[in-house]
């Protein structure tokens, strides 16, 4: 912050009179703009007390002139003048270096604060239940369709990146959720659950002053399986996969009751990745215990992995924190060696949204 150290000079300002007393004032001048340089809060305080030092130069520079005016007036009191006046003038030096003291501390205390506040980053952290239902079908399990409720839980994190000049979003996204379903004969159920969490970037633009737009790429990890209370030799399908999804983000704000409220629409879709299937009539035991890998892991694209992910909310502040409500859909489908699957969930959105400095 500081490239250079305020001089001694000042020390010896009555054995050098207005010469030293004019470096002195050319010093403060330096420690004025020195002050200047910090664009946080606390430098007009720096400032001020620059300004301070250099009136306190200046007195000591018309002391100084004053005492020798006087001296040379009355030279039978000469001695007891000069000396009075060097005394006087190191005083004032003294306070001036004081002065200049307390200014290079609380400069330094303003950019220490003002650093500690430029580091600490803001998030919006969000936190959906996700109540509703969930149409399941996996053909390595069962021929039928089978349907029941769903729940769920996401966390949602949502900060400017460190670059990007503040138009850069960074998002991180942790799911959970799980359906109990049965089928149309009522002789056998679905348990399934899935986990997974995505990070990725996206690029804001403020379009008008109610209307925000954002977009950008995620990537991430998706866990879970099926479990089938019917069948006896495969009655569960695991599932794992990889892929980098399309995310766009519409924001519009609007005033309700006098609060600013805003409206949110969010979509995404898996454009690439990788995924775990067997084949069709391959069982687990002949991969993990026979060793039988036959193309088990497969690339995804849109034309095997036609899914979408749509969140509708309405967000309205409540005291410290915003309540989120809405709709989202969230629909998965996969056609992979052999093997064809879909999770066709709706389900109605509640939650909340606070906002955390780190």
């Amino acid at each position: 912050m500081f490239h250079r150290i305020l001089p001694l000079p000042l020390l010896f300002l009555p054995f050098f009179g207005p010469a030293s007393t004019a470096h002195a004032q050319e010093n403060a001048k330096y420690l004025l703009a020195d002050a200047a340089c910090p664009q946080e809060k606390g430098t007009t305080n720096a400032m001020e007390n620059a300004v301070n030092v250099l009136e306190s130069a200046t007195n000591a520079m018309e002391n100084a002139v004053n005492a020798l005016g006087s001296a040379a007036k009355t030279p039978g009191n000469t001695a007891n003048a000069h000396g009075k006046s060097a005394e006087n003038m190191r005083g004032n030096a003294e306070n001036a270096q004081k002065s200049v003291a307390n200014t290079l501390e609380s400069t330094a205390n303003a950019h220490g604060k003002s650093t500690e506040n430029a580091q600490r980053r803001t998030v919006g952290r969000t936190w959906i239940f996700r109540i509703g239902g969930n149409a399941l079908y996996d053909s390595y399990l069962s021929p039928l369709d089978y349907n029941g409720p769903s729940a769920g839980l996401s966390m949602e994190n949502e900060g400017t990146a460190r670059w990007g000049n503040g138009n850069v979003i960074t998002f991180l996204r942790l799911d959970v959720d799980g359906t109990w379903a049965e089928n149309q004969a009522k002789n056998a159920d679905f348990y399934d659950g899935n986990v997974e969490f995505h990070f990725g970037w996206q690029y804001n633009w403020q379009l008008s002053p109610n209307w925000r737009l954002r977009a950008g790429g995620i990537a991430g990890i998706n866990t879970g399986g099926t479990y089938s209370t019917r069948n006896g030799n495969n009655p569960a399908q695991g599932r794992a996969a990889f892929d980098v999804r399309a995310m766009v983000v519409a924001d519009y704000a609007f005033r309700m009751f006098g609060k600013g409220c805003s409206a949110r629409i969010s979509a995404e879709s898996p454009l690439a990745g990788l995924m775990f299937s067997p084949q069709y009539g391959q069982s687990y035991y002949e991969i993990f215990s026979l060793g039988h890998y036959d193309g088990n892991v497969r690339f995804t694209y849109p034309g095997n992995v036609p899914s979408l992910r749509l969140d509708a909310t309405l967000r309205f502040p409540v005291r410290k924190a915003y309540i989120v409500a809405g709709y989202g859909a969230d629909i998965r489908q996969s056609r992979v060696n052999h093997l064809d699957r879909h999770a066709w969930n709706h389900c109605f959105l509640i939650g909340f949204t606070r906002r955390l400095s780190f």
